[in-house]
């Protein structure tokens, strides 16, 4: 099995230490970088390798909806699951408009990271 390499992206640390510490729990995943906002993304993914990327949406400088249209401009298609505390039909469809995989309102659950992930690598599934 192997080990899905997680960015996540928050502009507030507990809301990132948290969701760094549920997915840390789960063994088919390593927590591998993390950013405040875009700017520090993709300054990240230039030396860092990743297989999918939590990203909160309403962050400053550069907002999530911001740097997934910047990130694939780069040609990335990493997948993407969108994080946010504001159910807004607008931000959603925009998400969904630059591809993200699945798009969670915080606070997420440990359940609800685990099917994402199952979902977007099946191939890591225990017993595969």
């Amino acid at each position: 099995m192997d080990i899905a390499r997680i960015i996540v992206v928050d502009d507030h640390i507990i809301f990132r230490k948290g969701l760094q510490t549920i997915l840390n729990e789960i063994d088919i995943v390593k927590v591998v970088g993390e950013a405040s906002n875009g700017n520090e993304l993709l300054n990240l993914l230039k030396k860092q390798e990743t297989d999918i990327i939590f990203m909160d949406m309403l962050m400053p400088e550069m907002d999530g909806l911001q740097a997934i249209a910047e990130i694939r401009k780069l040609g990335n298609e990493v997948p993407v699951v969108a994080v946010t505390a504001v159910e807004n039909p607008d931000t959603r469809s925009a998400a969904e408009a630059l591809g993200v995989e699945d798009y969670l309102l915080k606070p997420a659950t440990t359940d609800q990271l685990k099917d994402i992930l199952l979902r977007t690598f099946p191939k890591n599934a225990p017993g595969d």
